[in-house]
C-alpha cells in the first residue's frame, strides 16, 4: 500500500483531482534487478516456461504484414501471421496482493 503522503505534506493526485479519486485502483510499482533468471522465475525479457504441445500465440488480422521467416530480410514482405513477442512473465507468487480466479494455478 501507498505511505501516507498527507503526512510528509506531499500532495497526491486525489488531493490534486479529487474528481478522479472515485476511479483509483491500487497499482504494483515492479522493480526488475539485472540477472539471470530461469524459465520458473519472473523476468522481464528472460526465457519463457511455455507448453511443448502449445502453439506460438501469433495475430492472423488479415492488414498485417512480416517480413516472412527471416527478420534480416527487409525486401520480401508477406501478408501472414505474425508471431507476438513475449516481454514480460509474472509469477502470481512475485505480484503481492494479486487474486486469482479459483481454477487458476499459482
Amino acid at each position: 500500500m501507498p505511505r501516507d503522503a498527507s503526512a510528509t505534506g506531499e500532495k497526491t493526485l486525489r488531493d490534486l483531482v479529487p474528481e478522479y479519486a472515485r476511479l483509483a485502483l491500487d497499482a504494483v510499482v515492479l522493480n526488475p534487478e539485472t540477472g539471470d533468471p530461469g524459465v520458473r522465475e519472473s523476468s522481464l525479457g528472460g526465457p519463457l516456461l511455455w507448453p511443448a504441445d502449445e502453439p506460438w500465440p501469433h495475430c492472423a488480422q488479415e492488414d498485417h504484414w512480416t517480413f516472412g521467416s527471416d527478420w534480416r530480410n527487409r525486401t520480401e514482405i508477406v501478408p501472414g501471421r505474425v508471431p507476438m513477442v513475449p516481454v514480460l512473465q509474472l509469477y502470481a507468487r512475485d505480484v503481492p496482493g494479486l487474486v486469482l480466479p479459483t481454477d487458476t494455478t499459482r
